[in-house]
């Protein structure tokens, strides 16, 4: 015989995980919504356009010349400014909307889980910025004409996407921490740590993002050890914002 309670026990927690999937449907859709009615994804793309516009000017100043005046290298190092800034300017906000005082009356009073308003908008955020980064850069990159190296641009697209996303991650694990200042921190620390600390010849290297970034894209080609580190400072910085969404009061 089962306990009295065993049998109400699974379709609670069925329940709870139907309306959990439907928090995040219905926030995710609000999200979607919201974002093509502001002016923020309009930056984002313009940000995300300046790799083409480097190799497109580069291309058009090197005609008749014996050398290009934009190479590969160039326009991967403006798609690696473009990755520090554009997913900080699209994921931050969205995470410090949940921490700010002026949206606690409107959390509390709704039976939803606060972590469910956070993946919602994340299923949105990430995919886009990770689009527009990988997709403004193969742009360039198919402008320049065949890519040097053994990384293809399908590689490359996929890193710099991946990259984009672990970096939308680092910038919600930063803003729960500084909801006020989040795009702003978030920037200064992929430029003034995350970079820095991935062009040093140690084994702290491997603490940064881009540095994992920079060697899909690199001319070894892909390996399974940039791939791993990649993952997991991305679940590290968004398991971060989720322990700080939940326990935020």
């Amino acid at each position: 015989m089962s306990e009295p309670g065993a049998s109400t026990a699974a379709p609670a927690r069925a329940r709870a995980a139907v309306g959990a999937g439907a928090a995040v449907r219905a926030i995710a859709g609000v999200t979607w919504t919201r974002l093509w009615r502001g002016r923020a994804v309009w930056i984002a793309a313009g940000i995300a356009a300046l790799p083409y516009l480097l190799a497109a000017i580069g291309k058009a100043a090197s005609r008749g010349g014996p050398h290009p005046a934009v190479g590969q290298a160039e326009v991967l190092s403006l798609a690696v400014l473009v990755m520090a800034v554009l997913p900080p300017l699209l994921v931050a906000s969205a995470v410090a909307e949940e921490l700010e005082d002026k949206t606690a009356a409107y959390l509390w009073s709704r039976p939803i889980a606060r972590w469910t308003v956070l993946v919602g908008k994340l299923v949105v955020l990430l995919p886009l910025a990770a689009a527009l980064v990988a997709g403004g850069t193969a742009a360039a990159l198919r402008t320049l004409g065949p890519v040097d190296g053994g990384a293809g641009l399908t590689t490359i697209s996929a890193a710099l996407a991946a990259g984009a996303s672990a970096l939308g991650l680092c910038a919600a694990g930063i803003s729960s921490l500084a909801p006020r200042q989040g795009t702003a921190v978030t920037i200064g620390y992929i430029i003034l740590i995350d970079l820095p600390l991935g062009v040093l010849p140690a084994a702290i290297a491997n603490l940064s993002i881009t540095h994992h970034v920079d060697t899909l894209t690199g001319r070894d080609g892909v390996s399974a050890a940039p791939m791993i580190g990649l993952a997991a400072l991305a679940l590290a910085w968004g398991g971060l914002a989720l322990w700080r969404i939940r326990t935020a009061e």
